[in-house]
């Protein structure tokens, strides 16, 4: 009899053709690190590259996790998590899958079909595209988020994204234009707070040359330069009262009217809205047309601040701080324990935009180090009333001790699943270790030098990760 799995497998392909069958957990992480729970040993796969997750018991959904060389499904690379059906096509790096949905699966064998469809759909051997928009998450409101986010790129209603400054709404925004059928077309953004009303309308609708003192030529709106495509009104809830009805007419009938001209243009665009305001609280006190925000609002995605997902804060500042050091042309730094556990601390009223300016600021004071201390960072970062978490507190808990590197608390422990502040600093530790050390091809002296510690100190980290 066959046996009937309750969530799903991979049927995976190894380099030498030869194919197995995974099954998946709830929630299923894939990459090289020895704490994924789907290990694949592939150097086209990076450490901590996807997440498999099962949700409402309905379904799998593929999440990437800002891998180098991106998640792919059915050809496409991934922008947003995405949910899978059965017989998906799936590439990470260079390795190749087939996702195989709740059903009866013969076990113990691959079938015949099963093997010749793989091998028929085969992807492997296409050229990496550029990256497109990534967006890094793990906590849980955020990846529901992203989540909603695919589930809306592929219609053409418009799209609200709220959210504080700094979050990524138009990140989030590019994403779903390019994660949606509209994606070889224009992608345009206008930032409604920017300009005066007057230059606002011409800026999306156009204007005919004489409609008005300056306009020597004919000009061409965004909303009909975005033909096809998509346009990002940014700070929405900035827009003049005078500007709502003309855009609520846009969206009733598809058409514009350039200034100056009384012949309507028929165009083709899907609007995605953004707003660090509470809409309804704007509705509610007159300052936001209520017609218009029903027309804007079927889909509404709200973006947590930093503060709500700190799980991410470890993710983002290892994408973030290695960007910072191709921007200042420098070589990769790394991150101190106490360092991190400062960035965790804090409570960034910023959001991901103040966390990548603090790393900048830091790679560029730091003098070339190879490691960033706490004391590299803004006062602001390190002190101890930066946020809900006792940042003094957690440094003093990992004091550097006489070997130069910082004890660590899960050491005993490394593959248990920690969700404290100590925790997520010690799974970072372990990943930056291992990753340095791959960089030095295994030289534990060259890969101490980089690391700011001893050869000893490292010996005991090594055995303490179970990296040795």
């Amino acid at each position: 009899m066959p046996e009937i799995n309750e969530t799903g497998r991979l049927l995976i392909r190894g380099a030498d053709g030869e194919t197995e069958f995974y099954e998946l957990c709830r929630d299923t992480r894939i990459g090289r690190a020895e704490e994924m729970d789907l290990i694949l040993e592939d150097p086209s796969v990076s450490r901590q590259h996807a997440l498999l997750r099962w949700e409402a018991a309905t379904q799998f959904v593929l999440a990437d996790l800002g891998s180098a060389n991106g998640t792919w499904r059915n050809g496409d690379r991934i922008a947003l998590p995405v949910p899978l059906r059965n017989g998906d096509d799936l590439r990470m790096g260079s390795v190749e899958m087939r996702f195989l949905a709740p059903r009866a699966v013969p076990d113990g064998h691959l079938g015949a079909s099963v093997r010749e469809t793989l091998d028929a759909t085969s992807t492997l051997g296409h050229p990496l595209a550029e990256a497109g928009p990534t967006l890094i998450a793990r906590a849980p409101r955020m990846m529901e988020a992203l989540e909603l986010a695919h589930q809306a790129s592929h219609s053409p209603i418009p799209v609200m994204i709220e959210g504080e400054t700094g979050t990524g709404k138009e990140l989030l925004a590019r994403a779903i234009h390019a994660d949606g059928p509209r994606a070889e077309k224009p992608f345009v953004a206008i930032n409604c707070a920017s300009l005066p009303e007057g230059l606002l309308e011409s800026e999306l609708f156009g204007h005919r040359k004489g409609a008005f003192t300056g306009a020597n030529q004919d000009r061409v709106g965004l909303l009909e330069a975005a033909d096809g495509g998509s346009v990002l009104l940014d700070e929405i809830g900035e827009m003049p009262a005078s500007m709502q009805p003309k855009l609520l007419r846009f969206l009733q009938e598809g058409e514009i009217h350039r200034i100056g001209e009384n012949q309507p243009r028929q165009v083709d665009v899907r609007v995605i809205g953004a707003t660090h305001r509470h809409l309804e609280d704007e509705v509610r006190e007159g300052r936001f047309r209520e017609d218009l925000y029903f027309r804007l609002t079927p889909i509404m995605i709200a973006l947590p601040p930093l503060r709500d997902r700190i799980d991410d804060v470890p993710l983002l500042a290892a994408r973030l701080l290695g960007r910072a050091c191709r921007r200042h042309d420098q070589p990769d730094v790394a991150l101190s324990t106490d360092a991190l556990a400062a960035l965790v601390g804090y409570r960034w009223p910023g959001n991901v935009r103040e966390l990548e300016n603090e790393l900048l600021r830091a790679v560029a004071v730091s003098g070339g180090k190879a490691v960033l201390e706490a004391s590299d960072l803004s006062p602001r970062i390190q002190s101890p009333d930066a946020g809900d978490v006792d940042v003094g507190s957690a440094a003093a808990s990992m004091t550097p001790g006489p070997t130069g590197m910082d004890p660590d608390p899960l050491a005993a422990s490394p593959g248990k699943e920690d969700a404290s502040l100590r925790g997520a600093v010690s799974r970072f530790e372990r990943q930056h270790i291992e990753e340095v050390l791959e960089q030095n091809q295994g030289n534990v002296s060259a890969t101490a030098r980089a690391l700011g510690v001893s050869r000893g100190a490292l010996h005991r980290k090594l055995k303490d990760f179970g990296l040795r």
